[in-house]
């Protein structure tokens, strides 16, 4: 009697353990295996569509579409920038993925003397200032937890790296609409004198 009852609770023990295995979130979200690197070309081509914006479209409406491989490429200089600037924002190796409606921010966390994977899916929206709003929907970091702080600072830089050129234009751009296709994000709107 005393055989069985150890195997029952031998059983039950690994059918509890097996089932909390299963369902633990022990790793992260694996990365893509494409890899969309960030480049200087990719961030001239971002910039550029902003220049030629200001120095073609002086009236009128406009459309710019902008590839992961230039949102990556902003989105790391705007990093970098704010960095720079002395904001701590301790994400590295970024990779921007647009689908379904979404902004995917994949890279690395270093926490000394290891780094983490994740991804970091935000939502953009037109603000009521006119300019892009960065919503963090969701982190996926495995079970690690960080503090907020640190994604609201990746989002500032987000924001930074697509309202910039808004901002710093000679002319009064009022977005209207921003679409996200399957590696496309399009921003639509009018620009004035």
């Amino acid at each position: 009697m005393k055989t069985s009852a150890r195997i029952a609770t031998l059983v039950t023990i690994i059918l509890i353990v097996s089932a909390l295995a299963c369902n633990a979130p022990l790793r992260a979200p694996s990365r893509l295996p494409e890899v969309v690197q960030s480049s200087d070309e990719a961030l001239a081509s971002f910039r550029s569509k902003w220049r030629t914006l200001n120095l073609a479209t002086p009236n009128g409406p406009f459309t710019l579409t902008f590839s992961e491989a230039e949102l990556t490429a902003a989105v790391d200089a705007a990093i970098r920038e704010a960095e720079a600037e002395g904001t701590d924002i301790p994400f590295e190796q970024v990779q921007v993925r647009l689908t379904e409606g979404v902004v995917k921010v994949y890279g690395t966390v270093p926490m000394q003397p290891l780094s983490f994977s994740g991804a970091i899916t935000i939502v953009p929206t037109l603000g009521s200032n006119g300019l892009v709003e960065i919503t963090v929907t969701r982190i996926e970091f495995g079970p690690l937890e960080f503090e907020s702080t640190t994604f609201e600072q990746l989002a500032a830089a987000i924001e930074q790296s697509i309202n910039a050129p808004i901002v710093a234009s000679p002319f009064h751009i009022t977005l209207s609409a921003i679409t996200i296709g399957d590696g496309e994000l399009t921003l639509s709107g009018t620009i004035a004198p």
